[in-house]
């Protein structure tokens, strides 16, 4: 039988999701826009040319429980100029509540016989890296390069997925937990996760071992 997976705990923070018109000044030479405040995230970024920007906000669920009704009027005070103008429009958000769970520590929780787990299935990850979704198309990459490679042998292909798999979404899982915590730190953490994205962002975010992966 497959390993007994980590449990699924809820997150104590919500993901809301929008978009923005792309016909808006305030866009001019930004593709990417990150705020980072007191209890909450915002990621803006482009979605293609004359598209709507999407918006990805995170918050506690405890701010959705209150305000989840008026929540563009509510983030609106909460970001301050100019970003607040982005937000006194009525806009239609999506609420996605988190979950989360410890990263995956052997290749047997994604594999058992003739039965493997792809994508969320096997290595739910929290949305703080962006992987989730290329997680699960490498993981269909791979998974159909070694069924190529083994075409007789089934078991033997997936046991090759399942530990070609395994070490590096357990560290995308790891790194989304640490950014999540860091995202949403206070007081000098916070400070100084400000100050190195606006002095050093290229580096901290560049990451060659997950950017430049080669599947083949």
């Amino acid at each position: 039988t497959l390993q007994p997976s980590n449990p699924l705990e809820s997150n104590v923070l919500m993901a809301c999701r929008t978009t923005l018109p792309h016909d808006i000044d305030y866009w001019a030479a930004r593709d990417v826009v990150l705020a980072l405040g007191e209890g909450f995230h915002l990621l803006i970024y482009a979605m293609g040319k004359n598209r709507p920007y999407n918006c990805v906000l995170i918050i506690p669920q405890a701010w959705y429980q209150e305000h989840a009704t008026q929540l563009s009027l509510f983030m609106g005070k909460k970001l301050g100029a100019p970003l607040a103008d982005l937000f006194t429009q009525q806009l239609k958000w999506e609420f996605f509540p988190l979950y989360q769970t410890k990263p995956i520590s052997s290749p047997q929780q994604l594999h058992c016989d003739l039965v493997c787990l792809v994508g969320d299935a096997g290595h739910i990850t929290l949305p703080f890296q962006g992987q989730g979704a290329a997680m699960a198309i490498e993981d269909a990459y791979i998974l159909a390069q070694c069924l190529q490679k083994e075409p007789f042998t089934p078991r033997v292909a997936l046991a090759n997925y399942a530990c070609m798999r395994a070490n590096r979404v357990a560290r995308v899982q790891r790194k989304a937990l640490i950014n999540g915590k860091l995202f949403h730190a206070k007081g000098l953490i916070k400070k100084g996760l400000v100050l190195g994205l606006q002095v050093a962002s290229q580096r901290l975010l560049n990451l060659p071992w997950l950017y430049d992966f080669a599947l083949d």
